[in-house]
């Protein structure tokens, strides 16, 4: 399996609290690649975070924790060459949610942060904008040394054929499954009433009765962003839908938008900055309400499906093409896509986890078998549908083999492969590029010779 070298860069809060300590030693420079130096501070920082999360460290800890280091200085060290800068936007989009995962941990949120670490929240940015950004650069660094990989079905089967069998990873039981949708839609009246209502509240807003982040963080239908007030951090043009862009780049820096729509629901948006194609702003979300009647229709339409179906006067698909109104589920045939594997398949555990609903269902299912109409919250598109399951496919629990789990013995083999080419690159530059090490760590079990000089 792939070695992870992604670098153990600081976190956050670990980071700030450590320097807000006295240092127990004299810091000194004991790595360097080029340009980029490695402070023995930063290897404690590392450390001690390892500790905080429970993480066993021992006497090569140092080591291994410096051999990262070394990894990531080396490839902004060709990075420099090469010209491969960190897009201003993703390093501002991962400030600002490490800024609010820190945030979070604190009951009164941004002041009482502010007034642990003495700084306000741009000063915190400021403070760490390097050190993430040297992340992202050498995260694109090292997707150019792979990105050409490819493996073959030969190499494949080799790469299965040479793990032993008791090496091989337990897969748990996994399901494959199609379902039949249908969204009950909102009638205009309700979309009316919907937009009226937030219209009133961005009156208030304006007028200076409520707070942007108050209305959103009392009233927003938007749950990942409504404990922050609404405030979305920095995107780049094309992460969101073009409804919701196209009013934020006709915004001016503070101002509110009127209400509009996008498929989530009815919007305001308050800019806060602008940066090319990137945006910082906060929204409020409304989702307009569908009545009962409709849902008591669908349930019907759906109920009818199902009788059709067990009598086999259609099939599931034709059910599909017949009843359901969403594209989505007609394009694909009614087949329910794992979206965090891309596969069919679902573990059992992942599903009970992601929607414990369906997997209640599934469980009572014989292969085959489909499940009688029910309601349910879309996960995905955040609105109530009403569905009918079938089980397509069960395994039971197994070692990975190359039959039932083709995709999974395939991501390992372009994993190692990768490792493979990294390591030759590492080995390469290492001789390319001027390293230092501090020789106190000559007796560390370093994977790479960084001892190696130039002749």
């Amino acid at each position: 399996m792939l070695r992870s070298i992604s670098i153990l860069f600081f976190a956050l809060s670990t980071s700030l609290l450590f320097g807000q300590g006295p240092k127990l030693v004299i810091d000194k420079i004991i790595g360097r690649a080029a340009g980029h130096i490695i402070m023995l501070s930063d290897v404690q920082a590392k450390k001690l975070q390892a500790i905080k999360e429970n993480i066993e460290v021992n006497d090569e800890s140092d080591c291994y924790i410096l051999e990262e280091e070394l990894i990531e200085k080396l490839m902004l060290a060709r990075a420099d060459l090469d010209s491969i800068v960190a897009p201003e936007g993703q390093v501002e989009q991962e400030l600002n949610s490490r800024v609010q995962r820190i945030m979070q941990m604190f009951p009164g949120g941004k002041d009482e942060m502010e007034s642990f670490y003495g700084m306000s929240v741009a000063q915190v940015k400021d403070k760490f904008r390097i050190q993430i950004r040297n992340m992202i650069t050498a995260q694109q660094m090292q997707a150019t040394i792979t990105e050409n990989i490819k493996v073959t079905p030969k190499e494949i089967e080799e790469f299965y054929k040479g793990v032993p069998l008791d090496s091989l990873p337990l897969i748990n039981s996994q399901v494959t499954l199609s379902q039949l949708i249908i969204f009950p839609e909102v009638s205009r009246e309700d979309k009316e009433k919907t937009r009226q209502d937030l219209s009133n509240y961005r009156k208030k807003i304006i007028n200076g009765d409520m707070g942007f982040n108050t209305v959103a963080l009392l009233k927003s239908e938007d749950p990942g962003s409504a404990r922050n007030g609404g405030d979305l951090g920095w995107a780049t043009r094309g992460s969101m839908v073009p409804e919701f862009e196209e009013v934020v780049f006709t915004l001016n820096e503070g101002e509110v938008s009127e209400v509009f729509e996008s498929p989530f629901g009815f919007h305001i948006i308050e800019l806060i900055e602008r940066r090319g194609d990137d945006y910082h702003c906060k929204h409020i979300l409304f989702t307009a309400k569908v009545s009962p009647y409709e849902l008591m229709r669908l349930e019907k339409k759906m109920t009818e499906a199902y009788n059709r179906i067990k009598k086999g006067e259609i099939t599931f698909e034709e059910a599909i093409m017949e009843y359901s109104n969403d594209k989505d589920n007609k394009a694909t045939k009614g087949m329910l896509m794992n979206p965090y594997t891309g596969d069919v398949k679902w573990d059992v555990q992942d599903l009970n986890q992601i929607d414990p609903e369906m997997s209640v269902i599934v469980d009572q299912l014989q292969l085959g078998d489909i499940s009688r109409p029910a309601q349910y919250m879309d996960m995905f598109q955040r609105k109530p549908g009403i569905r009918i399951l079938r089980l397509d496919a069960r395994t039971k629990p197994h070692r990975a083999n190359l039959r039932d789990d083709y995709k999974l013995v395939q991501e390992a083999t372009l994993n190692e492969k990768k490792q493979k080419r990294i390591d030759e690159w590492i080995e390469e530059n290492i001789q390319q590029i001027y390293i230092f090490v501090d020789p106190e760590y000559k007796k560390c079990p370093f994977k790479y010779n960084w001892f190696k000089t130039i002749e």
